[in-house]
């Protein structure tokens, strides 16, 4: 039994990490200002999150590490940055209402 349990948390342990990254993003004072400029609640689309499935919510993730590393690295701008997380919110709801 013992065997099995490490293999079935690495599945949660994904999916968490995948939620903290976009999680990140959104919660980054790019992130806020751009869902503020939006009119979007962090809190709804941070429970929209929740709702994506595991492959829905890696793509993201994936994105969204790529989006702040960019940003870090200085090769995107605040503004393409603030467009990627409207992106970003835009996917995750059409995502849940599908």
């Amino acid at each position: 039994m013992s065997d099995t349990a490490p293999g079935c948390a690495r599945p949660a342990a994904a999916r968490q990490a995948n939620e903290d990254a976009i999680g990140h993003l959104l919660s980054s004072d790019e992130g806020q200002k751009a869902l503020r400029s939006a009119s979007v609640d962090y809190q709804r689309v941070d429970k929209a999150i929740g709702q994506l499935s595991d492959e829905e919510l890696a793509k993201l993730a994936d994105r969204s590490r790529q989006a702040e590393n960019d940003f870090a690295a200085g090769l995107i701008s605040a503004k393409t940055l603030a467009y990627i997380i409207l992106a970003v919110v835009v996917i995750v709801v059409i995502a849940v209402l599908v």
